[in-house]
């Protein structure tokens, strides 16, 4: 959390006008929006500060009774992860059609408009840049990179998860055993009722 707040404070965001209704700057926050970056050419590509969450898809009855126990929340976080490893040069017969676009084996259609975001991270060949490490040591892999960049949006997004998740577990528990007691009352009370 630490890190990601100044990260964000690198950045200059608009405040609150003054009194005089002038805009002033300020270090930027977590919570604020992603400053805009000029992009060569038309294509801007999505903001996936909240794709990770907003990306799921229906189970359908039965099986979305499973969810309750399963739990499986990573329906964008997957779909993320695809799209990043999923960039590569296209096959003979597509070359040619492909004007602007980029060959990615997860788009339907395999063409996307979006370059390969982690084309800061890594050069054309696929070797990482130089400026580019982890300060634990941990090899610098397409799919490293790509895990830890799902996970950081998949937090951007829901950043409170964990501690909701705990908290539903927690009012679960107490509910189960207040039922048990209030049916454990309810035989106590009435069970003189039948006898008469």
């Amino acid at each position: 959390e630490a890190q990601v707040k100044a990260l964000a404070a690198d950045y200059q965001v608009p405040d609150e006008p003054d009194a005089n209704g002038k805009i002033k700057m300020r270090a930027g926050r977590p919570s604020d929006a992603f400053p805009k970056v000029p992009y060569a050419g038309a294509s801007v590509p999505p903001d996936m500060s909240v794709l990770a969450k907003a990306r799921s898809y229906s189970r359908g009855f039965p099986l979305f009774l499973l969810d309750v126990f399963i739990q499986y929340q990573e329906h964008g976080a997957d779909y993320i992860y695809a799209l990043l490893n999923g960039y590569r040069d296209p096959p003979a017969d597509m070359t040619k059609d492909m004007g602007d676009l980029y060959y990615n084996l997860y788009m339907p259609g395999h063409k996307i408009a979006m370059p390969s975001p982690l084309g800061i991270v890594f050069d054309s060949a696929g070797k990482p840049n130089e400026d580019t490490f982890y300060t634990d040591g941990t090899p610098i892999t397409k799919e490293q990179v790509s895990k830890d960049v799902v996970a950081f949006l998949m937090w951007a997004a829901e950043p409170k998860l964990t501690e909701r998740k705990e908290t539903g577990f927690k009012v679960m528990a107490f509910l189960l055993l207040l039922a048990g007691l209030l049916f454990y009352t309810k035989k106590k009370i009435w069970a003189d009722v039948g006898a008469h």
